[in-house]
């Protein structure tokens, strides 16, 4: 330490930097801030001054940032949780959806099963429940054999007329 001093009191003025004058301090501040004239109050000329206001100025700043950054994060993690939740409400839909899908396509493929099996009775459907066959209006094959049974039918009858006549 004693060494240290000695040689800065024998240091010339030439050794030492130039003062600080406010002249410096503003147009340094301005360099290096991107041209940010709005830290430096105009009204002071003292550098200690100038530079205890730029150093409150920053630490305000850097206060309001964490408090955005604290509130950004919050707000991030409860769409973080938000978005979690959907995503497996969106799964269990869609196994919910492909499960019913296939219940439905089974349920269909049994329905068509039986009103096809109705429809090949024809007649004998309404004998053995007492309910009409309305299946053959549905199935085109079966309403169409039906309707050539009714042919058939209608011409026989027809054809026994035509004997009884003559």
């Amino acid at each position: 330490m004693t060494a240290a001093r000695a040689r800065l009191s024998t240091a010339t003025s030439e050794d030492l930097p130039p003062a600080l004058t406010s002249l410096i301090v503003r147009y340094t501040v301005k360099k290096f801030s991107g041209g940010r004239e709005d830290l430096l109050p105009d009204d002071i000329d003292d550098p200690e001054l100038l530079l205890r206001a730029l150093v409150r100025k920053y630490q305000f700043e850097l206060q309001a940032a964490k408090s955005t950054q604290f509130r950004t994060e919050a707000q991030a993690d409860f769409l973080k949780k938000q978005v979690d939740s959907l995503q497996e409400a969106s799964e269990e839909a869609q196994t919910v959806a492909k499960e019913a899908t296939s219940k439905l396509a089974y349920s269909e493929r049994k329905v068509a099963d039986y009103r096809s099996r109705i429809a090949a009775l024809g007649s004998k459907w309404e004998t053995i429940t007492g309910f009409t066959n309305d299946e053959l209006e549905r199935d085109p094959s079966a309403a169409a054999k039906r309707f050539k049974g009714e042919l058939r039918a209608t011409q026989s009858e027809i054809f026994n007329q035509r004997m009884t006549i003559r």
